[in-house]
């Protein structure tokens, strides 16, 4: 067997081992990326820091927010997927997790067979800090 077709060999075959099936399980569709993305890197984690710094009186939260987009708009111009970019910075709204009213309604985000049931729609607070 020739090298070129040992290494055609593995590729057709690694697709198809136990690794790669667990792989493809932890891969996002598009609409999880863009559920997902905004809820846990900017609602949960970004905005509670610009929240945080803005409640200790070390820069306004809209400032802040400003800040936030502008970098998001940077990056955009850097990279060469820009959907999870364009969707944070152009959308009206964005899908998130109510934990809130997950809590009230006694669901349980683990066991749940739908989790896209917690999901609501968040109007962009980035849009309003556009300029």
């Amino acid at each position: 067997m020739t090298a070129r077709a040992a290494r055609l060999c593995l590729t057709r075959q690694a697709g198809s081992t136990p690794l790669a099936r667990r792989r493809r399980k932890n891969v996002f569709t598009r609409e999880q990326l863009l559920r997902y993305f905004p809820y846990y890197l900017l609602v949960n984690s970004t905005f509670a820091v610009t929240a945080a710094l803005g409640a200790a009186g070390l820069d306004s939260e809209a400032n802040l927010m400003a800040r936030v987009r502008t970098l998001l708009a940077e990056m955009r111009d850097q990279v060469t997927h820009k959907t999870c970019l364009n969707y944070v910075l152009e959308n009206p709204y964005w899908n998130v997790k109510g934990n809130f009213f997950c809590y009230l309604n006694d669901h349980n985000e683990n066991t749940i067979v739908d989790p896209s049931v917690i999901y609501f729609d968040f109007a962009n607070p980035l849009l309003a800090q556009e300029g």
